[in-house]
C-alpha cells in the first residue's frame, strides 16, 4: 500500500489550482478513517461540486 502510496504521491505535482489541492488530502483522510473506494467516491463528488461552482475554496 505505501509503495502504491509513493508512485502516485508525483501526481499531485499536477495540481497547481487550491480546489484541486484541496480533493487531495480529504480523499487521504477519508481512505485512512474509512475505506479506499468511499475515498476516490468522495473525490470524485468534490471536485464535481469544485469545478461547477458549488462550492468555494
Amino acid at each position: 500500500m505505501s509503495f502504491a502510496g509513493g508512485q502516485l504521491a508525483p501526481i499531485i505535482q499536477d495540481a497547481t489550482k487550491r480546489k484541486d489541492l484541496l480533493v487531495a488530502p480529504v480523499m487521504l483522510g477519508i481512505t485512512h478513517t474509512s475505506n479506499l473506494a468511499v475515498a476516490f467516491i468522495c473525490g470524485i463528488i468534490i471536485a464535481y461540486a469544485l469545478k461547477s461552482g458549488k462550492i468555494r475554496v
